[in-house]
């Protein structure tokens, strides 16, 4: 999981837990939502901090179209898909690539290599350990 928070130093006086609290007195809480990253026909699929998970029945074919929000988010397009648009997080400029991690709890390892060279192969932007990371629990013996 993937959070912010601001780190607490023993010099601070204060409670170690108020940050934990929301103010829901405060007006601005939409502020504090989540950046979207994917649309699709206008609509947020994913947003900054989220964990997607894509599950589904034998042949599903849900590892496709994580293979196709994978590929979006680090090239930040998808051609053949010209709704799905993709954001880049506040700070991150927009021709930077974009970072997956994907953890894979279903697949051998000779088909999450295979996953690996269909997105290789559906960006522009090289693949490196700095913008896709994958993990196949299978080859752990999970």
């Amino acid at each position: 999981m993937h959070y912010n928070r601001q780190p607490i130093a023993p010099w601070i006086e204060e409670d170690p837990w108020s940050h934990l609290c929301l103010n829901i007195e405060n007006d601005s809480l939409q502020e504090s939502r989540p950046h979207p990253i994917v649309n699709i026909a206008g609509s947020t699929i994913l947003h900054q901090h989220e964990i997607t998970f894509a599950t589904g029945t034998s042949h599903c074919r849900a590892h496709a179209f994580a293979k196709m929000l994978a590929a979006a988010v680090i090239d930040g397009k998808y051609q053949p898909m010209p709704s799905l648009k993709v954001a880049r997080p506040e700070g991150q400029e927009q021709d930077s690539t974009g970072r997956v991690l994907w953890i894979d709890s279903v697949h051998s390892f000779y088909t999450c290599c295979g996953i690996i060279e269909d997105i290789r192969h559906s960006v522009t932007t090289p693949l490196n350990n700095s913008n896709f990371k994958f993990i196949c629990l299978d080859d752990l013996g999970m």
